[in-house]
């Protein structure tokens, strides 16, 4: 496969570069502008992962919206700072509460019938 089919190909899926290139570039900008208004410096990881976001966002807007593996792209890079964050001191998490169904603990629900709820930690 030439060079020229790989572009047409890609072009197909993620619609014309100079669009494209326009509508990362202001996502990156907004970043830039809002870090700076808010005198927010974010580690080199953070950036580069919200910078590819921005990318790939740009590739939606700009091309098939429909393509999955743009969606999948964006959030490989989300979770690769997640990962580098559970690993960092000082940064923090939610605790969550999970709840499944159970015939334990009743509760009443709005029309007037019971359901039940266990709460699990």
């Amino acid at each position: 496969m030439s060079i020229k089919d790989t572009l047409h190909d890609r072009g197909a899926s993620y619609g014309d570069f100079k669009t494209h290139a326009k509508i990362s570039q202001a996502f990156k900008l907004l970043l830039e502008e809002l870090c700076t208004e808010t005198e927010k410096v974010l580690p080199d990881y953070q950036q580069e992962a919200i910078q590819m976001v921005f990318h790939k966002l740009g590739r939606v807007v700009n091309g098939d919206h429909m393509y999955i593996d743009s969606w999948r792209d964006m959030v490989g890079y989300l979770q690769l700072v997640v990962d580098i964050m559970e690993q960092t001191e000082g940064a923090t998490d939610c605790k969550v509460t999970k709840f499944t169904i159970s015939s334990e603990t009743p509760v009443a629900s709005s029309d007037s019938t019971t359901s039940s709820v266990k709460k699990i930690i």
